[in-house]
């Protein structure tokens, strides 16, 4: 896997110069334990501000969340940084050698802030009405763990559309079903973040057994009401889909 590691490197090495100083190459190492600090190589860290060492991206958990088999590459996406550049992004998968996981995310970031300045000057020019076709919104990069919670969080309120407060206990599920769709739950401590700001609906994550996805239930204390959670984020009956397993067998 050194020897993939270094290629990477070098490819990243040859793009960074082929594009200039706008083009960011990242590359996370998901085999590392370290989380964390994903981060091992990164050319023009200065577009989205991050250096080797940094954490993981949102489509890091997401990758680390899904079965592998599923993930494709994602070519030409929009994400947009904390100061509100705009960049064009790439992420490709690579895998181990048995290609049964994700060993590597090697993105690119392109910066285009600069030529979408020049693309709307030259619409305004061009273009004899106004177009009305909506905007898809381009995904935050951050630089941790924390600021990647606090995104996903935000993310599932604007979901459900209301404040927290306001949130009724279904609504609340439905937040919390997409911060678990999307990997927020393998962030250390995440469920007492989200416990918190959710107020009355508690949720920890849970390790199913002999399984090496987290999950979460509601802090209920009878059989029926954790299997009834379990059954919304593991499948139709208490069986694990990945292991094949039951959960918590010793439940009484």
């Amino acid at each position: 896997m050194a020897y993939t590691l270094n290629l990477l490197k070098q490819i990243a090495d040859g793009l960074a110069k082929q594009f200039g100083p706008d083009c960011e190459i990242v590359i996370h190492d998901l085999k590392r334990h370290d989380l964390e600090h994903s981060v091992v190589h990164i050319n023009n860290g200065h577009v989205t501000n991050r250096r080797e060492g940094d954490g993981p991206s949102k489509i890091v958990l997401e990758t680390l969340h899904k079965d592998p088999a599923l993930l494709k590459d994602h070519v030409g996406y929009l994400t947009r940084t904390s100061n509100g550049k705009i960049l064009k992004s790439s992420t490709f998968f690579i895998r181990n050698e048995e290609d049964t996981a994700i060993d590597y995310i090697f993105a690119i970031n392109y910066d285009i802030t600069g030529l979408m300045t020049v693309d709307r000057s030259i619409r305004s020019l061009i273009d004899t009405e106004q177009g009305s076709s909506p905007k898809q919104q381009p995904e935050q990069i951050v630089h941790n763990v924390n600021d990647l919670l606090d995104t996903l969080i935000e993310q599932s309120v604007a979901l459900v559309g209301k404040p927290a407060a306001l949130m009724n206990k279904e609504e609340k599920v439905t937040a919390i079903q997409f911060l678990n769709d999307a990997g927020a739950f393998l962030i250390t401590k995440s469920g007492d973040k989200v416990s918190k700001y959710f107020w009355d609906l508690q949720v920890y994550p849970v390790q199913l057994h002999r399984c090496k996805q987290p999950q979460i239930i509601l802090n209920h204390t009878n059989k029926e009401d954790k299997v009834s959670w379990i059954r919304k984020f593991c499948g139709r009956s208490t069986t694990c889909r990945r292991q094949k397993t039951k959960i918590f067998p010793s439940w009484d």
